[in-house]
């Protein structure tokens, strides 16, 4: 069903450097905006669920990452968080495989890549008339602050020639359950590429998920 005004929560896995591993992914959770609050809600939930598990543990900033559990507990919260109305989208770039010049400029191509997600969010929504994309915080040294709004804005409305109410805000993941969501799916599907691990990323398998792995002709050869 097409969603007339969709929020979108941004986070990624992996490193869009040379080093540090061969793939990188950036991960969308779209949720009709009407279902936002239950789908954080939920997640707040969990959340607490595993720092009531852990009493002695220092979270920082009152967050929980999912870097900071073992796998089988990603995987468990994941399992819960699928139970809501949400939908994945997701780009995982093999490094090994891009040009030269999308390492020189890390801005412009995270963009560019966010770009490809947000066009697979339109074309499966064509009766959407507003979408609100929030970003982490943290990520703004890769996306270059306000950068990513113009892009978006010119390519929707211009490009597109779409009439949708963008808006873009960027925030502090401890602040956002939404982005939070996104961390343990970016995470989930990084380990699938990285380590070939589908122990988080099989919990995706009752939701709607759009994939797009670049660059799509010579991805993980």
């Amino acid at each position: 069903m097409s969603m007339k005004e969709i929020d979108l929560f941004i986070d990624e896995s992996g490193n869009p450097g040379r080093g540090r591993g061969r793939y990188f992914t950036i991960a969308c959770v779209a949720v009709d905006s009407i279902n936002t609050k239950r789908v954080q809600r939920k997640m707040k939930k969990e959340t607490l669920k595993i720092k009531q598990n852990y009493p002695n543990k220092n979270w920082r900033n009152g967050e929980v990452k999912a870097a900071s559990l073992r796998k089988e507990e990603r995987a468990s919260l994941v399992s819960k968080i699928v139970q809501t109305p949400i939908s994945i989208y997701y780009i995982t770039i093999d490094k090994y495989n891009i040009r030269e010049v999308m390492f020189e400029d890390k801005s412009r191509s995270y963009n560019y890549w966010l770009k490809l997600i947000i066009d697979n969010v339109l074309a499966d929504n064509t009766d959407c008339l507003a979408m609100n994309i929030y970003i982490d915080n943290r990520n703004t040294k890769i996306a270059s602050g306000n950068s990513f709004d113009d892009y978006i804005h010119i390519h929707v409305q211009m490009e597109l020639v779409k009439d949708i109410n963008l808006n873009v805000k960027y925030l502090d993941s401890h602040k956002s359950f939404g982005i939070q969501i996104a961390d343990f799916i970016s995470n989930g599907i990084n380990l699938r590429f990285m380590n070939q691990n589908d122990i988080i990323y099989k919990e995706f398998n009752t939701i709607y998920v759009c994939a797009e792995c670049f660059p799509r002709k010579n991805f993980g050869k």
